[in-house]
């Protein structure tokens, strides 16, 4: 699975550093980790960060920052406290924010439940006795991992999203912590690159678990575009032999989000389709699967049509077309590393389905 989810009762501080360590985020109540990310349905690799805070400096601009705000507002760091002051600047935040938020500070933090199993702090802005900005982390033993930032969009100008991450940090070196986690990065959606900011940062390898410096981070192997590649030579190899196809992007692969059960749907986030009908057979699918270095071959059937939902989040022509109907798979096989012996496999498939 490409996305997974760990519903807790409890997380002593040094059971999050180990998930943190394994790339793994809060969300809610839970902790969950991902591969990918779909925007208006585009198709994105995530990657994870984290900032190692041994030896860490800040820089002149950074320090500059931090002094002036400093000195203009009144900072509060304390545990996390539910107020409906916070409520409010949130909904403030969440109104003139350009993307969906959760609908209460509430429902973000606590899926709207009363109990936090994580150690929640918070870091408090006021000007003149009022709150202009906040931001919630949550503490391990030896890592701090960064929320959420919240400001009034009238104080754009003093950069409070950027300058409570440096406060953040500035917290966890003082308390001894040896990495900073502000979450994932996803390169080709700036949205996300503010976090790269902060210093070097350094990248969670999923396959080989383990980090290493953004300095050397190659675009090339995003597993996105290496899934790509690999159905890309397929697809011309079927097309050659007169097969037609058409590859898509498939946004109900999260199936722990879905209330699905994963060996039962369809879980991989881009899908090779022969397309349309074939031989009277429909959904046969191709996908690439980067943990075994192989296709598989998953012959599936139409559960459910969900393009009404979907249509109110796409862009009115994605770079791939998105597939919007809920599949359930009939078949499951590695069908081998290369397109000939993939298309080997799936005529052997169709040949037994003959006597069946």
């Amino acid at each position: 699975m490409f996305t997974e989810r760990h519903l807790l009762q409890n997380l002593p501080p040094e059971k999050l550093d180990d998930y943190l360590a394994g790339g793994w985020y809060r969300s809610g109540q839970s902790i969950f980790t991902c591969n990918f990310l779909i925007k208006q349905g585009d198709l994105y690799t995530v990657v994870w960060t984290r900032l190692p805070l041994v030896d860490y400096a800040f820089r002149k601009g950074q320090r500059k920052l931090l002094r002036k705000n400093r000195e203009r507002f009144e900072i509060i760091i304390r545990p996390e406290q539910f107020t409906s002051e916070k409520e409010e600047l949130y909904q403030i935040y969440r109104e003139d924010f350009k993307g969906r938020l959760a609908p209460t500070l509430r429902s973000s933090l606590l899926d709207d439940g009363t109990e936090n199993i994580f150690d929640t702090w918070e870091i408090c802005i006021y000007d003149d006795g009022k709150l202009v900005g906040f931001s919630i982390f949550d503490r391990g033993s030896k890592s701090i991992e960064s929320i959420k930032a919240v400001y009034d969009p009238n104080y754009k100008q003093y950069s409070l999203g950027y300058y409570t991450m440096l406060e953040e940090v500035q917290f966890a070196i003082d308390k001894g912590c040896e990495y900073y986690y502000p979450g994932y990065v996803v390169p080709g959606y700036k949205a996300f690159d503010y976090k790269l900011r902060a210093g070097v940062m350094e990248f969670f390898v999923p396959s080989k678990k383990e980090w290493k410096s953004m300095e050397i981070f190659d675009e090339e192997k995003l597993l996105h575009k290496v899934m790509l590649d690999k159905l890309g030579t397929l697809q011309e190899e079927l097309g050659r032999r007169g097969i037609p196809t058409r590859l898509g992007v498939y946004p109900l692969y999260e199936t722990v989000f879905w209330n699905l059960e994963p060996k039962y749907h369809l879980s991989f986030p881009l899908v090779l389709q022969i397309y349309p009908d074939f031989h009277n057979y429909r959904y046969l699918n191709y996908v690439f699967d980067p943990k075994e270095k192989q296709y598989r071959f998953i012959p599936c059937q139409g559960l459910q049509d969900t393009t009404e939902y979907f249509s109110h989040h796409l862009k009115p022509e994605p770079e791939i077309p998105v597939l919007t109907e809920l599949l359930g798979m009939n078949d499951n096989f590695l069908a081998g590393d290369n397109p000939k012996e993939a298309i080997y496999r799936m005529k052997m498939w169709m040949s037994r389905q003959m006597f069946l």
